[in-house]
């Protein structure tokens, strides 16, 4: 099993774990814990606003819209904390986050963009991480290595004003300027991790590795390394084990689990015994159900039919008693999954992709190129490109060009432009997040795909200029 695909991801990841440990200690002292949600939909609504204008999200200047949107928010937010209120400032962010969902509804109502739907699901959702690309890593390193320092440069009175207000105020610093310089700073990495993992996995980066800590630790030092730890073992064990399933969801899955294990061990400790008897039972099912998922999931990468759907009577044909029949059943396995990469239904087709994933076999790219040719929805298109360069046919390097170049939705180019990242070795000067001209690309592919061949040091394509 190829896992070179999880070295970008897994970087994310741990540059995601970084800086949000950092970050949710502050929100869980603030106890605002759903700013996040908040601040992401603000920044949606300012992408949304962008395609109104024209402005595809992605690019440089739809950034520049979800950012200015994303420091209104921080404005908001910094006013809104008051010494004494009836009102609890998270009243206020669940109020902005409402009606800045409703507004990103009503701003895209009325654009002749017959793709915003779709738009609007990349923006809030953000891309599956495991299509981030090296590109994208470093951008997001440089952005969150900037914020890093300016917490390094003013942690005293951050941490102050988020773990001991009164003590602030009776120093006489002005909180709401530190309040404001805070969202700032966290509305800037909002705005970036959304984009690469999501609304849902950026909230457990932030919200799970800093409640952990504060499970175990009371320094925030301590607490910090705890938070760094628990996301690194679950970015890890989340990857691996989505192997054939969507990496965020799985991820979030993996840190509620960790969570719910760490607060049984934390009640079998506790020396009460009705508390360490709900912790045990607690920790043993918790165990159960993590070496139950274990074993499906491998037992899924050494079934070839896992997931396909051959049905009951096809796996007892191709069950035999001798070592003839050992042939038979792979020819039987093959044959089907051909068979259901060119079925119909669309999602018995990339059932097949996830179970060739795990399975490449070099017999079935035929059958990749005849489903290729079939497959109107470019998704698929892109997904079936991937299996055949993970078994090193360089032509699905050309169809990812074509795929860029006639793809009518900006979302589905830059993501066939993401995968040829990640599987080909391009020109220096292309090391950004745009996607080349079509002209740019086509004069490339051109003088590359005569000399282009599978670099096995480097788990990708390469020419011999490079």
């Amino acid at each position: 099993m190829d896992l070179s695909w999880l070295l970008l991801p897994l970087l994310a990841c741990l540059i995601l774990t970084g800086m949000h440990a950092w970050l949710g200690i502050h929100i869980l002292s603030r106890g605002v814990i759903f700013v996040d949600l908040a601040l992401a939909q603000i920044a949606a609504l300012g992408a949304m606003t962008g395609i109104l204008f024209g402005i595809e999200p992605g690019t440089p200047l739809s950034y520049v819209f979800a950012l200015s949107f994303t420091l209104f928010g921080a404005l908001v937010f910094s006013l809104t904390r008051f010494e004494k209120s009836k009102i609890p400032q998270e009243a206020i962010i669940g109020i902005v986050y409402a009606v800045a969902g409703a507004l990103g509804i009503v701003v895209t109502a009325g654009t002749p963009d017959i793709h915003a739907v779709e738009k609007i699901r990349h923006i809030l959702m953000g891309r599956s991480i495991v299509w981030v690309s090296g590109a994208v890593v470093t951008k997001t390193a440089l952005v969150y290595g900037g914020v890093a320092f300016v917490h390094y440069l003013f942690r005293g009175p951050f941490l102050l004003v988020s773990t001991n207000p009164e003590e602030a105020r009776r120093r006489g610093m002005r909180l709401r300027f530190w309040d404001f310089l805070f969202y700032t700073t966290f509305g800037v990495v909002i705005t970036s991790s959304v984009q690469i993992a999501g609304v849902l996995l950026v909230f457990c980066f932030l919200i799970v590795p800093a409640v952990f800590g504060a499970m175990w630790a009371e320094k925030i030092s301590n607490r910090l390394f705890l938070g760094w730890g628990l996301g690194t073992v679950a970015s890890m064990v989340g990857l691996l084990l989505s192997y054939e399933l969507p990496s965020g969801p799985v991820i979030v899955v993996v840190f509620g689990g960790l969570l719910l294990a760490s607060g049984m061990v934390k009640l079998l400790l506790s020396g009460r015994k009705q508390t360490q008897v709900v912790g045990g039972a607690g920790l043993l099912v918790s165990l159960v159900l993590l070496v139950l998922l274990f074993s499906s999931r491998f037992q899924a990468a050494q079934e070839g039919e896992a997931g396909v759907g051959l049905g009951e009577n096809t796996r007892m044909e191709t069950e035999g008693d001798g070592p003839s029949t050992g042939s038979k059943k792979e020819d039987l396995s093959l044959k089907h999954l051909e068979a259901e990469l060119l079925a119909s239904d669309s999602s018995r087709r990339e059932k097949a992709l996830l179970v060739l994933r795990s399975h490449p076999d070099t017999k079935l790219l035929p059958a990749l190129h005849k489903a290729l040719e079939k497959e109107e929805d470019p998704d698929l298109k892109i997904h079936i490109a991937e299996e055949g360069l993970r078994m090193q046919d360089r032509a699905f390097v050309g169809v990812l060009v074509q795929l860029i170049e006639k793809a009518e939705m900006p979302f589905f180019r830059s993501e066939a432009y993401h995968l040829l990242q990640r599987f080909v070795d391009l020109p220096s000067e292309w090391e950004k997040e745009e996607v080349p001209t079509s002209q740019v690309l086509s004069s490339w592919w051109e003088k590359a795909r005569k000399s282009l061949f599978w670099d096995s040091s480097k788990h990708r394509f390469s020419t011999k200029e490079n």
